[in-house]
């Protein structure tokens, strides 16, 4: 109920909306939620919305401006706020395409997923995992192989090196 409430406030603010911290993975759970758990046509609601606002922050080359541009007043440049700011979008366009059934979803995971060829290191371990969140979800729905081939990458290169026991980076 809260989500829904929360939706429901950050569409009536309307071109005054700013992007909130996590809002795509609360919205990509809230698909989920709805999928498996609780079939409640309001979550789809949110789901639609969520995806909808973040796709007018996808900027000309693919990649996502969230909140590490907005709320700081960065520029606009390729690759701000990295794969941590894309992956997570990235992986809402693909539950909103698999939920909803709307080519435009898919669109935007694609673009992002070309993108990504020219991304190739992220240098935060942890940021790289946000970006195996799209490419194994778009690689699971669609069978591209260029998600399988980014995402292979992305675990070989930036997210499996370093690991300490348990899985975990230094500083985490």
């Amino acid at each position: 109920e809260e989500a829904i409430v929360i939706s429901r406030q950050q569409d009536a603010l309307g071109a005054s909306r700013v992007y909130r911290g996590w809002e795509c993975y609360q919205a990509s759970s809230i698909g989920r939620v709805y999928h498996y758990l609780q079939p409640d046509p309001r979550l789809l609601e949110v789901l639609r919305s969520t995806a909808d606002y973040t796709m007018t922050l996808q900027r000309a080359d693919g990649t996502f401006g969230g909140h590490h541009m907005a709320r700081f007043g960065r520029p606009v440049t390729p690759w701000a706020g990295g794969a941590y700011d894309s992956g997570q979008a990235g992986e809402l366009w693909c539950v909103a395409w698999w939920l909803l059934k709307d080519e435009k979803y898919l669109n935007a995971s694609r673009r992002l997923l070309h993108a990504y060829k020219d991304y190739r290191v992220e240098f935060n371990y942890n940021f790289a995992a946000f970006a195996l969140y799209h490419l194994v979800t778009h690689y699971r729905l669609t069978r591209d192989p260029l998600a399988l081939e980014h995402a292979l990458h992305y675990a070989k290169h930036c997210v499996a090196i370093d690991l300490l026991p348990l899985g975990f980076h230094a500083g985490h």
